[in-house]
């Protein structure tokens, strides 16, 4: 009612409040237990620092709010698609 809006972070956060959640960066943790098991399993997982993001599909987005334009989320999924090629960012290119 205040038109406040959210991007919701960790699990998408959509469904929990459908009016103000405009998208959500959904972080596949599952994956990464998986990911890691299996390193440990090989004898390959290191004590190290290690990131993830849109190109490893650990994250990713979730249900745009009918709110957000089409021209907006096209135009952001073609961003993260670009990112998963290249790994710049828009300001990069």
């Amino acid at each position: 009612k205040d038109d406040i809006y959210a991007i919701g972070f960790v699990s998408d956060q959509f469904k929990v409040e459908p009016t103000a959640v405009l998208t959500s960066t959904i972080q596949h943790v599952d994956r990464l237990y998986v990911l890691a098991t299996e390193k440990y399993m090989e004898g390959t997982l290191k004590g190290e620092i290690m990131s993830f993001d849109f190109k490893d599909n650990y994250i990713t987005l979730g249900e745009y709010n009918p709110d957000v334009p089409k021209y907006f989320q096209k135009q952001l999924n073609n961003y993260i698609q670009k990112y998963k090629e290249t790994g710049l960012l828009p300001n990069q290119y």
